[in-house]
């Protein structure tokens, strides 16, 4: 499965539920998680204030490193925390320790009824970011273009 940026984030979250299945139930767990990432991460590089270059250099992930950056580099208006633009913090943190728990080995396989709240709560999270980009007009499933900002002597 690849994420493209011509998908339209609905197409995308249908595939993503559609590894809702006992077989495949972990993925489709690990497939919300890069999708809330890859949303997180452009939303970053389309709102903030340094050259998306700069950004790409010292991004930290997890949602600490992600609220961070967002916290400091995104200042339109009306200017958000990532923790309140998500809403349900506390719930994506418990989605991302799954995540984490499968990937480094610690949880081998999840059944739907538990993965599926958690798939629905990082869907829910890309829908916010999307929502609130899209809202002060900005498209994250369009190429990304921003004017270079002069650069100034110090």
């Amino acid at each position: 499965m690849k994420f493209l940026v011509r998908d339209t984030q609905r197409s995308r979250h249908r595939k993503i539920r559609g590894f809702l299945t006992a077989e495949s139930a972990t993925i489709s767990v690990l497939l919300a998680c890069v999708d809330f990432e890859w949303t997180v991460r452009r939303g970053i590089y389309a709102l903030g204030t340094s050259p998306i270059r700069a950004l790409r250099a010292e991004f930290i992930s997890g949602l600490k490193g992600y609220a961070l950056l967002w916290n400091r580099e995104v200042s339109v208006s009306p200017k958000r925390p990532l923790e309140e633009v998500v809403g349900n913090w506390g719930l994506l943190q418990q989605a991302m320790q799954l995540r984490n728990a499968i990937v480094h080995g610690a949880e081998g396989a999840v059944g739907v009824r538990y993965a599926s709240p958690r798939v629905e709560t990082l869907l829910a999270a890309s829908v916010a970011v999307a929502d609130y980009s899209r809202g002060i007009g900005v498209d994250l499933y369009r190429v990304l273009r921003r004017a270079r900002r002069p650069r100034t002597e110090e």
